[in-house]
């Protein structure tokens, strides 16, 4: 049942992107019933393009894509009037007409989507991060790397109150401010005297997952999540080695988020929401995949290899039904695919 909704919903997502065969009727046909068909089979499409298009828009609703949206379903009626009227070239137009507003809705929907919950993602790496390097600057006793971190703290509440407003864009920019100053105040109280302090994070976190190694026992789904997170711990011994204080912090926080997917309990999931989020994976890995390629990164393709190896787990989860051990893959899939775009720069 899974697989057949997935695809058909592929089918429809596909057919918002291209306006589909013309019928004869529409470059000159004759006007037979045969002609009648397609443009009724035409209209038809049209039909289910426009309900996946409300999907999208009622999934990220916002007033633009709505309005356009509520256009392109009058374009869709008046088409059906046209074609009962016998005036199948108006009506062929109109239903064109109609696909184009449901493929704009779609996108700004899909967009607007995409910033929301990027930015919900940053949003908790920068909270879990902000955690830990305040505990290091505290030890510090460094003013300046104070300063940082309180002017760090201050964009980000200026970034969720932007969130609250529904200004994701503007948010995501004002967040990257705050992921700035953060990163000055942990260069500061992890170099030079505050060198161990680093070592001693990355101890923590082997010490971490190999106590989650033991608690796991032969759990093949939260091995797998193992072995990427000790992925994700090379990388931060080999940032930090290169003096890239930030990016190994970075990594490391990624590592311990793995070990605790790989660690948690099982829950009660919902088949639809484990199908939407390889869905919405799915979109990401094409635009991260890309910038990926553009950047000649070799850490970021292999943590965008890692995610796609989850994604493909989590895919064979969700067939089997295994739902839980799908979502564990599906959420470690998009923690490797931000890592992956962090490290293509």
């Amino acid at each position: 049942m899974l697989k057949l909704k997935r695809a058909t919903q592929t089918l429809l997502a596909g057919l918002i992107l291209v306006a589909g065969t013309v019928p004869a009727v529409a470059q000159g046909g004759h006007g037979d019933g045969t002609d009648a068909e397609r443009l009724q089979a035409y209209i038809e499409v049209t039909g289910a393009i426009l309900e996946r298009a409300r999907d999208f828009v009622s999934d990220a609703p916002n007033p633009r894509s709505i309005r356009i949206l509520e256009r392109a379903h009058m374009m869709h009626k008046r088409s059906i009037e046209l074609a009962m009227d016998g005036q199948p070239r108006m009506a062929f137009a109109h239903s064109q007409k109609a696909r184009t507003g449901a493929q704009q809705a779609a996108r700004i929907a899909r967009e607007l989507a995409g910033d929301s919950e990027r930015l919900q993602r940053r949003l908790e790496r920068y909270m879990e991060l902000r955690d830990r390097v305040s505990e290091r600057v505290r030890e510090s006793g460094d003013l300046r790397a104070m300063r940082f971190l309180q002017e760090s703290e201050q964009q980000a509440r200026r970034a969720r109150d932007l969130q609250k407003q529904g200004d994701a864009e503007l948010a995501l920019q004002v967040l990257k401010g705050a992921e700035d100053l953060l990163a000055k105040a942990a260069r500061i109280a992890f170099e030079g005297a505050g060198e161990g302090r680093l070592e001693r994070e990355m101890e923590r976190t082997r010490a971490f997952l190999d106590r989650v190694d033991s608690e796991v026992g032969d759990d093949p789904a939260a091995k797998e999540l193992l072995d990427s997170a000790r992925m994700a711990l090379r990388r931060a011994e080999e940032a930090a080695a290169q003096g890239q204080v930030m990016r190994a912090l970075n990594s490391l926080q990624l590592a311990r988020r793995l070990g605790s997917r790989a660690g948690a309990a099982e829950e009660s999931i919902d088949p639809a929401v484990v199908e939407r989020q390889i869905e919405r994976f799915d979109e990401r890995y094409e635009r991260v995949g890309d910038r990926v390629g553009e950047s000649g990164s070799e850490a970021a393709r292999q943590a965008l290899e890692r995610a796609r190896v989850h994604r493909n787990r989590a895919q064979e989860f969700a067939d089997q039904g295994k739902l839980e051990q799908a979502m564990r893959h599906i959420k470690a899939g998009f923690d490797l695919l931000a890592e992956a775009n962090d490290l293509a720069g």
